[in-house]
C-alpha cells in the first residue's frame, strides 16, 4: 500500500518524472534476510556473554552493591546512533534552509511575470538556418501582439535550466595580453533583457539591426566587464576570443544567476541570437503585464498555428525553475527523513540503555536512599549517565558534521553557508532535548525506588 502511494506522487519538474516502485519477491526476501540477520547479530553478543557467567555468580545476591557505570557495547551503540543522527540532521537543516532561501531569493531576473515556451521543430522540415529564421521572427512578432504581453524574445539557453560554458583565451583592445577565461554564454534576441527585467547598467540592449552581416557585438555581465576592463567603461571597446574577429561591446548587464542558484561571481557574455546559427530547439520567453498563467494557452495556440508538427511545451518560469530547486527539495526530504529516523532510533536506544541501567542498579539506588541520598542526588545519578552519553555522541557527531557537510556547498545558495555555527547549534540543541525526554521515564523510575524493597532483594 505504501509503495502504491509513493508511485502516485507527481513531482513539479519541467521533465516528466514519476516514481515506479514495484517491490518483487527478491527484494522482499532480501529485506527479510537483512532484518533476520540484524536481529540475530543484536542478540548474539548478550547470548555469548551469558554463557561465560558461572553458576556461582548467578546464585549470589549481588557482587557489588554500589558501583560506577562501566563503558559497554550498549553505550557505544547509543553514542554511534546520536553521532550519525547529528550528521544527517545537519545536512537536512542545510537543505531545508537552502530550500527556503532559494524559494524566496531573487535570481537576478523576473520569474513572476514570465512564460517559457519551448518549440522543437522537425529537423527534416528545417534543413538549414534559412528555413528556421523566418519562423523565429514570425513567432516573436505574433507573441508580442497577444493582449497582456509586454515583451517577447527568442533565446538559446533558458537560465537555471541549461548552460553553455566556454573556456578560451581572450584579449582586449585595452590589454593585448592573453587571459584564459571560463564563462557562461548565451545567444539572445532583441528585447531579451526587457523581457527578463535584467537591467542594462552601461550601453544598450541588442537591437533588431544586430543581425546577420552586421558587425559582431556582445553584452557582458558586470563580473566579466570588471575582469576584462577593470574600472574602465567597456562600452565601445572590443574583445577577441581566440583567433576570432574583434567583437564590440554594446553594453553591460547586471549580474544574475545562469546555471545554478549557488553560483557566485560567475562571468557571462551575451551575443545576438540572429548573429549565430539557428537550431531546431527554439525557446521563447514572454513577459506578461499581469499574472502569466492565463496567457499560457494563448501562447501555445500562437506557436501551434505557426507549425502544427512542432513539439510544444508552454509553462510559467516559476514551474520551469522546479528543476533548479530539485537538489534542495530532494536533499531536504531524503536527509530530513533519515535524520528524523536516526534521531528516533537514538532516543529509543538511549531510553533503553538508561532503563536497563536503572533496573540493574535498583539495589544500589535503594542503598543510597537508605544512607540518606536525596531525590536530587538520585536524579543526578541517572541524568549524569544520560548527559555523558548524549554529550559524547553530540560532540562526535558535530565534529564529523563540520567535515561531512562541506561538499554540499555546491548545491546551496550563497546565503546558506556550511560553516554557519547556527546550523550545528540548532541540531545539537535538538538532540540534547531528545536525550532529555528519553531520560524522563528512567529518572522517574529511579525516584520511585523503595529502599526497603530494594534492600530486601
Amino acid at each position: 500500500m505504501l509503495t502504491s502511494l509513493l508511485s502516485r506522487i507527481r513531482l513539479p519538474l519541467p521533465i516528466p518524472f514519476q516514481f515506479l516502485i514495484q517491490p518483487d519477491w527478491r527484494l522482499l526476501s532480501y529485506s527479510i534476510a537483512i532484518a533476520l540477520g540484524a536481529s540475530l547479530a543484536a542478540g548474539l553478543v548478550p547470548a555469548v556473554k551469558s554463557t561465560r557467567t558461572g553458576i556461582g555468580a548467578a546464585l549470589k545476591q549481588g557482587e557489588r552493591q554500589v558501583a560506577h557505570s562501566r563503558w559497554t557495547l550498549r553505550n557505544a551503540l547509543v553514542v554511534g546512533q546520536l553521532a550519525v543522527s547529528i550528521v544527517l540532521l545537519s545536512a537536512a537543516v542545510l537543505f531545508m534552509r537552502n530550500l527556503v532561501e532559494a524559494s524566496t531569493m531573487n535570481p537576478g531576473f523576473d520569474i513572476d511575470h514570465t512564460v517559457w515556451a519551448s518549440m522543437r521543430l522537425v529537423p527534416e522540415d528545417y534543413p538549414d538556418a534559412a528555413r528556421i529564421r523566418p519562423l523565429e521572427d514570425a513567432a516573436v512578432e505574433r507573441l508580442r501582439t497577444i493582449p497582456g504581453i509586454e515583451a517577447a524574445a527568442v533565446v538559446r539557453v533558458v537560465p537555471l535550466n541549461d548552460a553553455m560554458n566556454f573556456q578560451i583565451y581572450v584579449t582586449t583592445d585595452l590589454d593585448p595580453q592573453r587571459v584564459i577565461l571560463r564563462w557562461n554564454g548565451n545567444y539572445v534576441g532583441a528585447d531579451y533583457f526587457k523581457t527578463m527585467r535584467i537591467p542594462i547598467v552601461e550601453g544598450r540592449e541588442f537591437l533588431p539591426t544586430d543581425g546577420p552581416g552586421a558587425p559582431p557585438v556582445a553584452i557582458l555581465n558586470q563580473n566579466m566587464a570588471r575582469r576584462l576592463f577593470g574600472k574602465t567603461n567597456p562600452v565601445g571597446r572590443t574583445v577577441r576570443f581566440g583567433d576570432g574577429k574583434p567583437v564590440r561591446i554594446a553594453g553591460v548587464a547586471r549580474n544574475s544567476k545562469y546555471m545554478t542558484l549557488g553560483e557566485e561571481n560567475t562571468l557571462a557574455l551575451y551575443q545576438p541570437y540572429a548573429q549565430n546559427g539557428s537550431v531546431v530547439n527554439l525557446h521563447f520567453l514572454v513577459r506578461a503585464a499581469g499574472s502569466p498563467q492565463p496567457l499560457v494557452p494563448a501562447i501555445y495556440a500562437v506557436l501551434n498555428r505557426l507549425d502544427p508538427t512542432a513539439a510544444l511545451e508552454t509553462k510559467t518560469m516559476q514551474n520551469g525553475l522546479a528543476l533548479a530547486l530539485l537538489p534542495s527539495r530532494a536533499g531536504a526530504i531524503v536527509l530530513g527523513s533519515m535524520g528524523l529516523l536516526g534521531m528516533a532510533l537514538a532516543s529509543i536506544g538511549l531510553y533503553g540503555v538508561l532503563l536497563y541501567t536503572v533496573s540493574r542498579r535498583i539495589r544500589e539506588i535503594g542503598l543510597r536512599v537508605a544512607l540518606g541520598a536525596t531525590p536530587a542526588g538520585v536524579l543526578r545519578l541517572v541524568l549524569g549517565q544520560s548527559a555523558a552519553l548524549a554529550a559524547l555522541g553530540i560532540g562526535i557527531g558535530l565534529s564529523l558534521s563540520i567535515v561531512a557537510v562541506r561538499p554540499l556547498a555546491m548545491f546551496l545558495t550563497p546565503e546558506v553557508r556550511t560553516t554557519d555555527i547556527t546550523n550545528f547549534v540548532v541540531v545539537g540543541a535538538a538532540l540534547a532535548l531528545v536525550a532529555l525526554v528519553a531520560t524522563v521515564s528512567p529518572a522517574l523510575r529511579a525516584l520511585r525506588v523503595d529502599p526497603v524493597v530494594a534492600l530486601r532483594e
